[in-house]
């Protein structure tokens, strides 16, 4: 047969698309006078739209990470998966935790404020820690959320802030300023029914350069940028001396998929077996050449040597002809394949580990609103993530940058209008989503290494965890700045200015005041 091509276009993916679950959550939680979680019980209506699709997982993994990132002795959640006459509805960034999360850390914000309690500090007081197993038998193992939470403090200047958007906020002028914060944790490597593992091929040429041949998809995160970067490193070569090959099924190993934050995870320790078993075959040869044995042999910037004799080397060019040539010669292939060895969860009890490892994180929102119009702006944003260890630290920030720009739209913007199953605003100009002008001014991110047992050189995920808390972290920066705590979204100003009316005409003042 002849390949065929098949081209949406901008109005087909937002007139039929599919899309993020639009969520009603009734959640009930439990607490102690000094803000120690107690339990929670949680009902969660999903609109699925007309097909199954990947829903059901979306509704189990937003019950599953009720109990992270803080610990909840107990809990009860059910979820009911709608099917109507509207678009389909499966994964999304986050796969069904935003939306149980903004739910969540909403609450907390609230219990804080009734009990008089700092927001960091309910949060700090229920902060899981390492070793810690939750009510649903999940293992956390590697945990960074409390150091999450003081480096982003400390870069947000969290109690200075406060004190001087309190003085900003007497003044009764035109804008309302409001800080907010919120946590998230997320699954490093989604563990997947049947075929899990990733595999990877290194195949080192005569004349130094290196292939890498992996299954997994770089659809934009910038996963063939930490391949090669993996290779290049075990290697001791530059990253331009490695050829990611793309993806076909005819000559790349199987792989289930780029998705669950697992491709660092699990395509990275296929790729370092892979390179590891290449580099053994190099090892051998430089090992008889300088005289010495394979577990000394160095490689480093772009040269071999002996760990006890580095001023005598081999470049690395040169090693890999020598070794092509050896004996009856050799060709230096190295192959490798990983996966997690975890079980699989219990689906009916919803107990058991849904990833190999977790993330967490703490993102620190600031907003202006505008009492006026009822438009909010994201003035600053901090992410501090448990990333493990940031094989490309510019990568993983930017990962931390697209996740707010995705929250943003979530929270403040993106919305389908639907009527009789149709969607009314299949267009950019009606579908409204933020640009670069919306952006914060001010955004930092820090990634907090913690070493992972599992993940490749300790690296966990980087960015898919943010896209969690950037919702709940504006909402709380909102209801900071207005006293109204928004429970639908997005916040548009439409909305901010009908409840600041309400908020006002219920204390008997001017609307405008």
């Amino acid at each position: 047969g002849l390949p065929v091509k098949f081209v949406y276009e901008a109005e087909d993916i937002l007139g039929y698309g599919r899309r993020r679950h639009p969520m009603t959550i009734y959640l009930t939680t439990g607490v102690t006078r000094d803000g120690l979680l107690l339990g929670s019980k949680c009902r969660l209506i999903a609109d699925g739209g007309g097909y199954t699709s990947v829903g059901p997982m979306a509704l189990y993994l937003a019950g599953t990470f009720m109990t992270l990132p803080y610990k909840l002795p107990s809990f009860k959640y059910e979820g009911v998966r709608a099917y109507t006459n509207k678009p389909v509805c499966n994964a999304m960034r986050g796969h069904g935790l935003p939306q149980i999360r903004y739910a969540a850390e909403c609450q907390l914000e609230l219990i804080a404020h009734d009990l008089s309690i700092d927001p960091i500090e309910i949060r700090r007081r229920n902060s899981v820690e390492p070793g810690h197993v939750t009510a649903n038998k999940m293992h956390v193992s590697s945990c960074g959320m409390k150091d999450s939470m003081e480096q982003a403090v400390k870069a947000s200047k969290w109690d200075l802030l406060k004190q001087e958007i309190y003085e900003h906020n007497m003044k009764g002028g035109r804008t309302l300023r409001g800080l907010g914060v919120a946590c998230n944790a997320f699954g490093s490597g989604a563990r997947l029914h049947g075929h899990t593992a990733c595999g990877a091929v290194v195949k080192v040429h005569e004349d130094g350069g290196v292939s890498l041949l992996t299954g997994s998809t770089d659809s934009g995160q910038g996963s063939e940028t930490v391949l090669g970067m993996i290779t290049a490193e075990l290697l001791g070569i530059p990253l331009e001396d490695i050829e990611v090959s793309r993806v076909d099924t005819l000559s790349t190993p199987i792989d289930p998929g780029s998705y669950g934050s697992r491709v660092t995870s699990t395509a990275g320790n296929a790729v370092k077996l892979a390179t590891l078993e290449a580099r053994k075959k190099l090892a051998e040869v430089a090992a008889k050449t300088l005289g010495g044995d394979v577990d000394d042999v160095i490689f480093k910037q772009g040269k071999v040597f002996l760990k006890n004799k580095p001023e005598k080397t081999i470049p690395f060019r040169k090693l890999c002809r020598l070794t092509y040539t050896h004996g009856y010669g050799h060709v230096i292939v190295g192959e490798g394949h990983w996966s997690q060895e975890i079980d699989m969860p219990n689906w009916e009890t919803g107990e058991g580990d849904v990833a190999g490892t977790y993330s967490f994180g703490t993102q620190i929102a600031e907003v202006e609103v505008d009492r006026l119009t009822g438009k909010v702006k994201l003035v600053q944003m901090v992410v501090a993530h448990d990333l493990g260890y940031a094989i490309n630290p510019l990568g993983c920030e930017g990962q931390h940058e697209g996740s707010i720009f995705g929250g943003m739209g979530h929270c403040m913007f993106e919305e389908c209008q639907l009527e009789d199953g149709k969607t009314m605003n299949p267009s950019f100009l009606d579908y409204k989503m933020p640009t670069a002008m919306d952006m914060p001014r001010i955004m930092e991110s820090i990634g907090i290494e913690t070493i992972d047992q599992e993940g490749v050189f300790g690296a966990k995920e980087s960015a898919e965890g943010t896209q969690v808390s950037t919702v709940p972290a504006i909402v709380n920066a909102i209801y900071n700045a207005t006293g109204v705590m928004f429970k639908e979204l997005p916040i548009t100003p439409e909305k901010v200015l009908k409840a600041l009316k309400e908020q006002n005409k219920s204390a008997g003042r001017d609307s405008n005041a």
